[in-house]
């Protein structure tokens, strides 16, 4: 049985299928990840307009039957366009990079509309900043590991339970046992060698990152670029190390590439 049905999505990827259509990936409030065909969507003066192109926030109305492989769309509309974003390149490499990730991680018709929330409100402060853009990825990253089910302990050391302060000592010590998302921080990170090494500027910048909200990362982040490459590179590896199959990026090599050349 086929049913309408009407939700919130992301769009985060459209390909061209046949002569005149398009399948388009979505990203739901309602049903998760799902495939759709937009049927005409390339041909002259379409009635979907620029409501398919990747990073648009829309509300679609799907054709949808259980067991179909490509539901099929029936109308979508524009909610947020996120020009901004489209306006310079270091925000289309942390938009492109954020539903790619997203892209990656997400099962078919796996609902969770708190990720859904996530990525569109991430996507909104990215749109709407003047600062750096590349912090609001590493929130993205944070944050969507936690609504997957393994965000990093931050508040106590794994080992000793001792209460981590906003601003350790600058020489101290900090590992991350990265199957538990556990911090060792001071004696207990030197008994523990084997960790993941991380500075302390790094942690107090994830600390921080931890207990933003979108709207609050362009005030946090006044940071040195290595402190930002160290944070970045400790959540891909922690990542990696949790979502099976998870791949390196080709949004970020291709803008990796373009920004180096610019």
């Amino acid at each position: 049985m086929q049913i309408i049905e009407k939700t919130e999505a992301i769009v985060l990827r459209a390909m061209k299928y046949l002569e005149s259509s398009k399948i388009v990936t979505l990203y739901t409030e309602e049903h998760g990840k799902i495939s759709v065909i937009a049927k005409g969507a390339r041909r002259k003066n379409n009635k979907y307009g620029a409501s398919l192109e990747p990073m648009t926030h829309v509300m679609a109305v799907v054709y949808r039957k259980e067991g179909r492989d490509l539901q099929i769309l029936a109308e979508c509309d524009i909610v947020r366009s996120y020009r901004r974003i489209t306006e310079s390149l270091q925000k289309m490499s942390v938009g492109l990079a954020m539903i790619e990730l997203m892209n990656l991680v997400a099962h078919d018709e796996e609902k969770n509309s708190a990720l859904f929330w996530l990525l569109a409100e991430t996507l909104h402060h990215l749109d709407a900043s003047h600062a750096q853009p590349s912090p609001l990825l590493y929130f993205f990253e944070l944050h969507m590991s936690g609504l997957l089910g393994f965000h990093p302990a931050f508040d106590r050391c794994a080992a000793c339970g001792r209460a981590f302060t906003d601003h350790p000592p600058r020489k101290m010590d900090i590992r991350v046992l990265m199957e538990s998302g556990g911090f060792l921080s001071g004696a207990c990170a030197k008994k523990s060698p084997g960790g993941y090494r991380l500075s302390v500027e790094a942690f107090e910048l994830l600390l921080a990152l931890a207990h933003a909200s979108p709207a609050e990362v362009p005030e946090i982040v006044n940071r040195d670029k290595v402190v930002e490459d160290e944070t970045g590179n400790f959540l891909w590896t922690y990542m990696q190390y949790h979502i099976p199959g998870i791949r390196a990026l080709n949004s970020q090599k291709i803008f990796t590439t373009i920004l180096q050349s610019a």
